[in-house]
């Protein structure tokens, strides 16, 4: 086998192939077919960064046209990049989190021994780590939330226009009226 490309995983008894871990140590297992595709677009992806045109991958890998050859090892690189800054951008936020706990505990005693300084200081890392957590886990959450208010729609609609106008009143507008439509 040749040294620059990995070595395939053994499947298991299922037809699936272990690929990585995740985070936590457990293993994830893919589809015997979805790692044959994997490394096939990979092989592709190797002879075009040693210099081969997609004419030629498109050639050697079988694929209809250099387009399609193109389109498949680029969406193979996107897919891998987001990967990448995915476990990147974990692996920050978890250094991140230790560094706050650290700070957290070298200021705890005297945020005990009632220094008023140390306190606001850990009460701002603590915001800041739950803000930090928060923001981890919304990254996997759902987008979609559903709010249940228990008012009419027409009440409903009559409680934002009164915080509407309420802010309007409390907030001057930034920005000047004039009757020149060009400013």
């Amino acid at each position: 086998m040749p040294e620059d490309q990995p070595p395939s995983p053994p499947p298991d008894d299922t037809g699936n192939v272990l690929v990585f871990r995740n985070p936590v140590g457990a293993p994830v297992a893919v589809p015997q077919e979805v790692v044959v595709s994997a490394q096939a677009v990979y092989k592709a992806y190797l002879d075009k960064v040693a210099g081969m045109s997609w004419d030629l991958v498109a050639f050697n890998h079988h694929y209809p046209s250099a387009a399609a050859a193109r389109s498949d090892v680029e969406r193979y690189v996107r897919e891998g990049a987001a990967l990448v800054t995915d476990q990147s951008r974990q692996i920050v936020m978890e250094l991140e989190v230790a560094r706050l706990d650290a700070l957290q505990t070298a200021l705890w005693n005297h945020a005990m021994e009632g220094s008023v300084p140390a306190v606001a200081e850990v009460r701002q890392i603590i915001k800041t780590r739950a803000d930090l957590v928060r923001s981890m886990d919304e990254k996997d959450a759902d987008p979609t939330r559903t709010v249940v208010i228990p008012v009419s729609p027409g009440e409903y609609t009559a409680m934002l226009q009164n915080i509407a106008e309420r802010e309007e009143a409390a907030s001057p507008s930034l920005l000047q009226d004039s009757d020149d439509p060009d400013e």
